[in-house]
């Protein structure tokens, strides 16, 4: 009996776990000294090396806002920022391509047309912006990314428990009512903030860290490969720690 109490409690965790390559991010995080762009849902990170054909839109700009040259570095485990001087903002795109639900509850990595007894279908779009520094003026909409979360203000937090103002913009336009995780690493499920009529929000910066901020925005498909299209949107920022 307890063999079989594990079988099924192994069988419902693996249902319960198929979808979460949907509800993955991506984001810029240190390794070891250096930024990487990282891949995950939470504190669990996933193989983001075998991504790297996916990933587009990867541009950096310095606190003035002009660009510089800037690619990413394939490792072993990582994809390491290489850039021509010291970037002050980073973004970058992962088109995670299509996933869809089966009859049997089973998620696969293919378009509804290439899925039978399907039950739900979407593709998914992931897109990253990173602050390191302070800027002259508030940041630009990037090139190439519909959802985005950006601070009002160019210059950042420097505490933990500090409010941090930010719009999320669709399309280059204010969205209203989406829902903001504030702490996507530490507490990917706590959704404690909805942007307003403008697209604003105010949050709580939740770490002397590692900052990561997450939303998800869906639109119905154009085509019969999905029933819809999600973007996925980070915005993070690391503090430095207080002085002892």
């Amino acid at each position: 009996m307890r063999t079989i109490n594990k079988l099924a409690a192994m069988l419902i965790a693996a249902f319960c776990l198929a979808p979460a390559a949907h509800a993955h991010g991506i984001w810029f995080a240190q390794r070891a000294g250096e930024l990487a762009l990282v891949y995950g849902d939470g504190a669990e990170e996933g193989a983001i090396v075998p991504k790297l054909e996916r990933i587009g839109g990867v541009q950096a700009v310095d606190e003035r806002g002009q660009a510089m040259p800037v690619h990413l570095l394939k490792t072993d485990h990582l994809l390491l920022v290489d850039a021509e001087g010291d970037p002050a903002l980073l973004g970058a795109t992962l088109d995670n391509g299509y996933f869809s639900q089966r009859a049997d509850g089973k998620w696969k990595n293919t378009p509804k047309s290439q899925t039978p007894n399907v039950r739900k279908s979407g593709r998914y779009y992931k897109h990253a912006i990173h602050q390191t520094r302070d800027l002259e003026q508030a940041i630009q909409p990037l090139a190439g990314q519909p959802l985005q979360i950006l601070p009002l203000h160019p210059r950042l937090p420097t505490r933990k428990g500090q409010m941090l103002t930010l719009r999320v913009l669709f399309d280059g336009k204010p969205l209203a009512g989406v829902k903001l995780a504030p702490d996507f690493v530490n507490d990917p499920d706590r959704q404690t903030a909805r942007s307003d009529a403008r697209g604003l929000v105010r949050i709580k910066v939740a770490n002397q860290g590692l900052n990561v901020i997450y939303a998800t925005h869906e639109v119905p498909a154009t085509t019969e490969d999905a029933d819809i299209v999600q973007h996925a949107a980070s915005f993070s920022f690391m503090l430095r720690p207080l002085a002892h």
